[in-house]
């Protein structure tokens, strides 16, 4: 992506050779120049630590954003590789066996993760800006909810019982999202989630996926 800041221009040297290949003359016509430096926003000590709690993930990806900047501070995507082995030969087999895990993938910007719990935020962010509760508004959570005859699940199966918003995220309790959802219409909870990002491209300096909200036209 940089390589023409990080290059630099070459150096040109004019030389004077005679028919026995003796270096007569030199004269330097053009000076070198150092390619420009090119800063990342990465935090050492915070890749460490996403590094080393992902040593254990089989395929996925964690990123980290500053929440004012949407600068990224850390980034994995697993399984990776060593750039070093696309120095030497490999055999058609090693390459196949190798290529089997997809570690050229970058998960962080080119592979679609549902938000899971994240989605929270914005199941509750639409209840409070439409007036559908109010942040005194208290959930009873049996540990599942029923919709069209189908049981589905909180985190925690036994339940989280009575609960207000702010203990709701803070558990991450299922239920007063469900029970929200089912109060507003599908194209206005998308609206929000388009407000809060989802669904569009970052714009961010490498290739990326974009993801996929639902609503009402799709």
């Amino acid at each position: 992506l940089f390589e023409d800041l990080l290059k630099g221009e070459p150096g040109v040297n004019l030389q004077c050779i005679n028919s026995f290949g003796a270096l007569l003359t030199s004269k330097q016509i053009k000076d070198q120049s150092s390619g420009k430096d090119v800063v990342t926003t990465i935090d050492l000590s915070l890749q460490k630590i996403a590094e080393e709690c992902m040593s254990k993930q089989q395929a996925g990806s964690f990123v980290l954003l500053n929440p004012k900047t949407g600068a990224i501070l850390s980034l994995v995507s697993l399984p990776n590789f060593d750039p070093i082995i696309l120095s030497k030969k490999m055999s058609h087999e090693t390459w196949q066996k190798f290529q089997d895990n997809k570690p050229f993938l970058n998960r962080v910007f080119n592979a679609s993760y549902p938000p899971a719990s994240i989605f929270k935020l914005v199941t509750v962010a639409a209840a409070l800006e439409e007036k559908i509760v109010d942040e005194e508004a208290m959930f009873k959570c049996q540990g599942y909810t029923l919709f069209k005859g189908r049981k589905y699940y909180c985190n925690r199966h036994y339940g989280h019982g009575l609960v207000n918003l702010k203990e709701g995220l803070a558990y991450s309790c299922n239920i007063p999202c469900y029970q929200i959802a089912l109060s507003m219409p599908i194209d206005t909870l998308a609206n929000y989630a388009f407000e809060f990002g989802l669904g569009k491209k970052t714009d961010v300096l490498f290739p990326e996926q974009d993801g996929l909200v639902p609503n009402n036209a799709w």
